[in-house]
């Protein structure tokens, strides 16, 4: 989950909107985004992610490992908590 903001735009893509963007980069759609700075632009990402864990396990599982992929430490550090806690859950 990121801000749509400098480097962070050029190295994450966003599950639903980002398809083409991550295709013509080569690299799979790897995480959710928001745009504004406000409480309802971070809550509508929150809650894209939160639907997928709900409705698609596993995809949300791929997910998390293709994210742990990009090379950003912190995301990587996310993807691999939210791994633990999919395994964890299963």
């Amino acid at each position: 989950m990121y801000r749509r903001t400098g480097g962070l735009r050029d190295t994450v893509f966003d599950v639903d909107d980002d398809g083409r963007r991550a295709a013509e980069a080569g690299v799979c759609p790897n995480g959710y985004s928001f745009e504004g700075t406000d409480e309802a632009s971070l809550e509508y990402a929150l809650d894209r992610a939160i639907q997928q864990f709900y409705d698609d396990r596993a995809g949300f599982t791929e997910l998390a490992r293709t994210a742990m992929q990009v090379s950003v430490p912190l995301l990587s550090t996310l993807a691999r908590v939210c791994v633990c806690v999919c395994e964890r859950e299963s």
